[in-house]
């Protein structure tokens, strides 16, 4: 049986440029008139200003600079990968993907990372994997597996804003320290 010999590679390339205009309701002296009717929160009498000069309810631009931010991920990957029947009932499988991550995360906060720009240079990740097969009998096979791979952050993990989760009905806040994890799976059936 002959073997399989691939290679190849894959380039990548994400950006964002992220904005989040903030409004929030206020309540002025008017409020305590509120009958909870929300429908009359919106009408004119209760917004603005009063005849008498009285401050009503009103709508407040709210943006926070953390909640803007620009970001930038490249991914330079390459595989080599090796197909080997090592005798008629086994099989291997197995190879190796390489890849370079380069990303960066700016923010308009002055209070993240450095002036605002958070960089990840330069991740170098191998990613091995291994699968064996064994064949038992005729349409049952033995197998064996094992891979490592990658999961990074996304942008709005690693962005230093709070959103609102509207399945959890709270704030989510993002982390500029996150680092992407690696995963070591094993595989047995």
């Amino acid at each position: 049986n002959s073997g399989k010999f691939k290679f190849g590679g894959a380039y990548t390339q994400w950006e964002r440029d992220y904005r989040e205009d903030r409004f929030e309701y206020q309540s002025g002296n008017s409020f305590n008139n509120f009958n909870g009717n929300f429908d009359e929160l919106f009408v004119n009498e209760f917004l603005g200003f009063n005849s008498e000069g009285d401050l009503l309810n009103y709508v407040d631009l709210s943006t926070q600079l953390p909640n803007i931010y620009s970001a930038a991920r490249e991914i330079i990957a390459s595989y080599v990968m090796v197909e080997l029947p090592i005798s008629e009932k086994l099989q291997l499988t197995t190879g190796i993907r390489y890849e370079q991550t380069i990303q960066e995360l700016e923010s308009e906060d002055p209070q993240v990372g450095e002036n605002g720009l958070v960089e990840y240079d330069n991740l170098n990740d191998f990613l091995p994997s291994v699968n064996l097969k064994y064949e038992l009998v005729e349409n049952t096979n033995l197998r064996f597996a094992y891979a490592r791979t990658v999961a990074r952050a996304t942008f709005r993990e690693l962005a230093p804003l709070g959103t609102f989760g509207f399945q959890s009905d709270n704030i989510q806040n993002g982390n500029p320290d996150l680092e992407r994890t690696l995963i070591d799976n094993l595989d047995l059936r």
